[in-house]
Parts: C-alpha cells; structure tokens; sequence
C-alpha cells in the first residue's frame, strides 16, 4: 500500500529536483555553516499583510509560508515531495486507503506550556475537515478517534488513494493546535492571535497590522533527529528573532535588500533581477513556486455562464499575460496542464487544443452566443503583487476588446482576499497558487473556495483521480479532468511559473520549498 505511495512521490522527484536547485542560493554552505552565529534578529521584507496567522484557513502564502515556522502537521512533505512523518512518530494505511493511522510523538510542547495530546489532535483534525477545502470536500464523513493515548485514527467510508497528500499538502495544512484554542476560532478569521500556539520552532510574538510580523525562538522546541528536508525533519532555531516587515512596494523591498535594511526580500520583480544579481552581497534565486491562473465567480455574475468563460479562454494569449508579469522565460514556462512537465505520471496534453488560442474573433462569437448583457465586470486585483497586477491590466484589455463592461479594482492584498470570500465581491482575480504534488488538489478546483466549482462532472472526474489505485489508472483519470477543466472552465490557468528572491551574505542557512523556510537561517558572522 504504501509501496504505490512512494512510487507516486519518486515519479515527483524531478520537480523537487528543480526546486531545490533553483534555490540553491539560498541553502547552506560550508564556510557559512563554519561562522554561523546563534542569536540576533533576520530582518525579512514581506510584500503583504497576511490576514490571519491561522494557516488553516487562508490558501495565501503571505501567511503559510511565515506558518512553516510557528506549526507542524503529523505529517508533511520532505523535497522530494514524500510524505514524511512530524508530529507523528509514524504513519500507515490499510489496503483500500480508507483508514490512516498515525502514531504520535510524545512529549510535545505547544508554545503555552501545554503538552499535546490525541484531544488536541483530535480537534485539529476535525477543525481541518470543517474549514478547508480538501477537508470539506474529502474528509467530510471521515470518523476521528483515539484507540490509546498515543494514537489518532482518521477512517473515511470510502477510498482515498491521495488522502495522505492532502494531510501533508502546505497550503491550508492540517496543523495541531491545543483544543482549547480551535474552541476559540471564529469562521471566516480562525484562531484569535493571541490563542494561536504551535509546536514549532518559533512562536508569534506580535503582529502591528501593515508594519512587521515578529516570531521569537521556542526554547520549548523538540526537534526530530532526521535530516532537514522540505518542511520536516531537524529544525533549529538559531536566531533570536524572525521579523517579517511588510513592505509592500516592490522597489522599496529592492531597495532595501540592497542597501542592508533587509537580510532577505521575496517577490522580486523581474524588472529588478539583473540589477540585483550584479549587486555585491547579494544571491539573487529562483525557485519553481507554481502556477498562475485567473479564477472566475460561478456563483453569480456574468461568469456563472459556461461559455462566457469558454469565450475568455479562447480569447488569452497566455504568453503576453506572463511576458508582461515576468518579462522573461527564465521565470515562466508555458504550459496548461494542471501538472507541470516533470510531473510524467500525472502530465497529459487532453484538452490542450483550448490553450492559448488567442482566437479574438472566435471567442466574441462566443461572447455573442452567451447571455452577457453589457453588465459591469468587477476584475479586482493588488500592486502588492506586480505579477497579479500586471496580467490583470494585460487581460482587462483582452475582455475590453471583446466586449466587456470591465471594472479593474486595484486594492491592497488583504482587502482582495476579503472581496474574493464574497460572491458579490468580485467577478475575476488573478492569483498564483503553490505547487500541488497531486494536480486534482489545486483549491480553484473546490466548491468552498473563492469561485465556487461546484459542478457535479468536475467533481466527479476528480473523485475519479483520487480512486486510482495505480499510475495508469491515475493518469487516464487526470487525462479525463483536465477536458472537463477546459470545458467547464473554472479557472484560466496562464503557465507556470517561478518566484524570485534575494538575500545578503550576512545571514545563512535559507531554503526553498514552494517559497522560501526560515527556521534553519542564521546570522553569518
């Protein structure tokens, strides 16, 4: 049983390779390994004020990827996107993947002072399913329990081949949390601030709204002993302090990177990257982080219509969408399938006659076909994130062209996430989303998340992946999802994409999975 599962993660090993290498930049070497400093503070620019530090219920990676330092999850993936066990000691399934058994760890100290228990992981299982997509979606009917005090049994009534990827996915990850925090957590925000204790090796300090996010050392900390790798394995708190300063303004986190302000600044603008590489003291790095894609609202609106999405489609040149985001192929491939290229057991072209067709005339005979009528199209994006901004402006011009009453509202990143979660909100955003080992998992895909798929054919095709029992059966199913994707059209996927970081030779010890880990990072004296 668990043979097939490890299988499925070495037909990844390809795209784990990429970013790995990709952010090699960022990982430790020898010189800085022999003058690294315990202690001090690594200043980090961040582009946007997260909305909540609860990772359970938000998708951005404004707030997962800070949550990597402050939670841990039974399991989660290792670079090579394997499931490893974390909070769990170990982890099985039964023939049929319908039941997961996780052994726990013992003497687990939340950030409180509080010792886990299967009560809090029992609760934490059960707040995942009740707030996240693929617990919604999945885990619905699945049955909690603990046979013994070292123990947590997850059963569902029915086959889930993936299920374990969606335990150990990093975006909404089932995290545990002390049960007498989840009893705190309100729907649409989560845990309060001040209730939100992990296992990890950093704690939340403060959070001052738009100015910076501070996470102090654990010194409560167990660590495992196996080798670090992706999000598990040995975690060492080095410095003191981890400050993520919002900074939404590309160039004055470009700025700051090179003047010293900052150790290290995410989301670089193409624009800036020769700039940046050429400046002494700083490692420019790339990193394979997922793919960008313009979801529409089925809920209501304009885009509840089949073929005005169809007609949207048919209208994009994806390659001038991510020219004007990226400025270059070093950091985007044009590709739309839901796997990336490497990905072979879960890679199909079905469907892909309707990629990037560019068929301007075409498409407004569609439009024409549909039942648009002149109404008003809220396209609401960010400058918080160029790219999102960018191939917003590319594709407003786009719809314009065919007809289109287009609305293209600029906000911040937290007020467009809070539009997105409201059916009358919005009609289109732009929005990256990390990379998914399993395609069928992207959050787009689900009934519950922001543009509400709620079609019975997609989820049938998708239900049709996660009932696989081998590679075959797995592909031929992906292979079906993928024509239902371009038919139904929930989403516009534009290509993939790679995410550009810098960071000064002062501090040492970061790595990249699906964005860049900073519990090993250290000062270099």
């Amino acid at each position: 049983m668990r043979t097939m599962l490890r299988r499925l993660a070495a037909v990844l090993l390809p795209l784990s390779l990429v970013l790995t290498a990709c952010g090699g930049g960022g990982s430790t070497s020898p010189s800085d390994a022999a003058s690294a400093q315990t202690g001090g503070e690594i200043n980090i620019a961040w582009p946007s004020q997260p909305p909540t530090l609860d990772p359970v219920v938000v998708t951005t990676s404004a707030t997962n990827t800070i949550a990597y330092n402050v939670f841990e999850g039974l399991v989660a993936l290792d670079a090579n996107y394997d499931v490893q066990p974390m909070l769990a000691e170990s982890w099985s399934t039964n023939d049929d993947y319908s039941e997961f058994t996780f052994k726990l760890r013992t003497g687990i100290t939340f950030h409180n002072g509080q010792t886990m228990t299967t009560d809090d992981v029992i609760a934490s299982i059960n707040y995942w399913i009740q707030v996240t997509s693929a617990g919604q979606q999945f885990f619905a009917d699945a049955e909690v329990t603990a046979p013994d005090a070292d123990t947590v049994v997850i059963k569902l009534p029915q086959t889930l081949y993936t299920g374990i990827y969606y335990l150990a996915q990093p975006t909404q990850q089932l995290v545990i949390m002390p049960a007498t925090s989840i009893e705190k957590a309100v729907a649409s925000t989560g845990v309060p601030q001040e209730d939100l204790f992990g296992t990890g090796p950093f704690k939340i300090e403060s959070m001052t709204v738009d100015q910076q996010i501070v996470l102090s050392r654990f010194d409560g900390y167990v660590a495992r002993d196996d080798e670090a790798s992706g999000i598990v394995g040995k975690k060492e708190p080095m410095a003191d302090k981890l400050i993520f300063n919002i900074v939404p303004d590309a160039t004055t986190r470009v700025n700051g990177i090179m003047s010293g302000e900052y150790d290290y600044a995410t989301d670089i603008p193409a624009d800036n990257a020769s700039q940046l590489a050429s400046t002494s003291g700083v490692t420019l790095n790339t990193l394979n982080s997922g793919i960008l894609a313009m979801v529409f609202n089925k809920k209501q609106g304009a885009f509840a219509d089949e073929k005005l999405r169809q007609a949207v489609q048919m209208a994009i040149n994806a390659e001038d969408v991510l020219n004007a985001s990226y400025n270059s192929t070093d950091y985007y491939e044009l590709n739309g399938a839901l796997a990336a290229t490497t990905q072979k057991d879960w890679y199909t072209d079905a469907g892909l006659d309707a990629y990037n067709q560019n068929d301007i005339e075409g498409a407004k005979e569609l439009v024409a076909e549909s039942g648009y009528n002149g109404e008003e199209i809220t396209f609401v994006t960010t400058r918080d994130y160029p790219y999102m901004y960018n191939s917003a402006v590319v594709v407003a011009d786009v719809l314009k062209e065919l007809g289109l009453n287009v609305n293209l509202q600029v906000t911040d990143w937290a007020s467009e996430l809070k539009l997105i979660n409201d059916p009358a909100g919005f009609d289109l955003f732009v929005s990256d989303f990390l990379k998914r080992p399993i395609p069928s998992a992207y959050t787009y895909l689900t009934p519950t998340y922001a543009g509400w798929s709620d079609d019975s054919e997609l989820a049938d095709a998708i239900a049709q992946v996660n009932a696989a029992t081998s590679s075959d059966e797995g592909l031929a199913a992906m292979a079906n999802l993928q024509e239902v994707h371009y038919s139904y059209v929930p989403a516009v996927k534009f290509g993939d994409i790679r995410a550009i970081t810098a960071q000064r030779d002062t501090v040492g010890g970061f790595v990249s999975f699906i964005g860049p880990v900073f519990y090993n990072s250290y000062r270099v004296n």
